[in-house]
């Protein structure tokens, strides 16, 4: 069944940062407060990644198939933990 809470054409294939206007009909940053505690820990979380960026280009190999990158991992485990999600499947 067809999504209808999108205005996308059947031809277009945008993904990138500004994806979820489409969706959304705004950016993601207008529906988070500027005073929300997430923020924070966002600041936190780039600068602790920025910092493991460069370990984690040490283990990476060069061949084989690509995997989901470490920082992204790292960052859905935090969303799992902050807002209680049992499983995440």
């Amino acid at each position: 069944m067809p999504c209808s809470c999108s205005s996308r054409s059947e031809g277009d294939a945008r993904i990138g940062p500004d994806a979820g206007s489409v969706i959304h009909g705004g950016q993601l940053e207008d529906f988070v407060p500027a005073d929300h505690p997430l923020r924070a820990i966002r600041d936190l979380v780039n600068q602790a990644l920025g910092r493991l960026n460069g370990l984690f280009n040490l283990i990476y190999a060069d061949t084989g198939r690509a995997s989901i990158a470490p920082e992204k991992l790292l960052r859905a485990m935090l969303i799992q933990v902050f807002f209680s999600v049992r499983s995440e499947r």
